[in-house]
């Protein structure tokens, strides 16, 4: 039982604005000007296994400009490692700005993924 309680204040922390945000800040991808979709699309994420192609599909169908805007972010974090610095504060992106811009890549992934179960389910279909 006490497990259980455990278990359920756990979750209600994970679910905490204020929780949440904290480990936003504390995760450090900020300091580089990385979105959390851009660490998903470089592999950073191991919790996600088999999931490259996916991200990597959702790359290809990024519109020019928006797959520029990640270029530019992969570049400009790649220089900032090799100088050991991190960008400025007032360039920082917040944790507000990364839930709502940072997701860029969510409907194309959705889409792959329902493209991917449907191609499943026609096979299934065309097997039996």
């Amino acid at each position: 039982m006490v497990f259980g309680t455990r278990v359920l204040l756990a979750r209600q922390w994970i679910k905490n604005p204020a929780f949440r945000k904290w480990m936003y800040n504390l995760d450090g991808y900020n300091k580089f000007g990385f979105y959390q979709n851009d660490l998903e699309c470089l592999g950073q994420l191991p919790f996600h296994p088999g999931t490259e192609a996916v991200y990597a599909e959702a790359l290809r169908r990024l519109p020019a400009d928006e797959y520029d805007r990640w270029a530019f972010r992969c570049i400009r974090s790649a220089q900032l490692e090799i100088t050991k610095t991190y960008i400025p504060e007032s360039e920082r992106i917040t944790f507000e700005e990364d839930q709502t811009k940072g997701r860029y890549l969510e409907p194309y992934v959705k889409e792959i993924l329902a493209e991917r179960k449907e191609k499943e389910d026609w096979q299934d279909f065309l097997s039996k």
